[in-house]
């Protein structure tokens, strides 16, 4: 089962982290669903830089207890697989078309660029509903 939760940049300040090579720019005040993995790494991140600007230590387990809890919402997701779980992240987080038109490129699924948002949003939540059923065909 994949999962995935809410992580909170709960800071006044932008964040960035990084994670396999890719950037990840969380806005201050923004929340975001990713996969369990992304937010504990971002989470451990984002605690470590606001002890160390608050000059306390990073083994301090009261302290690092105290704001990894703030780095996190309430709301967790669960999916029976990867794609089912990255479109259950997509509709709950602001996503762009653009965004869309990436995803939809990634896992092979033909749409027109020039649709509007929902037509893509559409045809990418039917292209992974045939995934669901390939290894079923004869």
């Amino acid at each position: 089962m994949e999962q995935a939760k809410t992580f909170v940049n709960f800071t006044n300040k932008d964040f960035t982290f990084k994670w396999d090579g890719q950037s990840y720019l969380i806005k201050a005040g923004e929340s975001r669903m990713m996969q369990s993995f992304l937010a504990d790494h971002a989470a451990k991140h984002l605690t470590d830089q606001v002890l160390q600007s608050k000059n306390i230590r990073t083994d301090d387990l009261m302290a690092r207890k105290s704001v990894l809890a703030k780095c996190f919402g309430e709301f967790n997701i669960e999916a029976p697989s990867k794609e089912k779980l990255e479109m259950e992240m997509l509709n709950l987080n602001e996503v762009t078309k653009k965004e869309l038109v990436k995803v939809a490129k990634d896992k092979g699924i033909q749409i027109d660029p020039k649709a509007n948002k929902a037509t893509i949003q559409k045809a990418i939540e039917e292209g992974l509903k045939e995934e669901d059923f390939e290894g079923l065909k004869d």
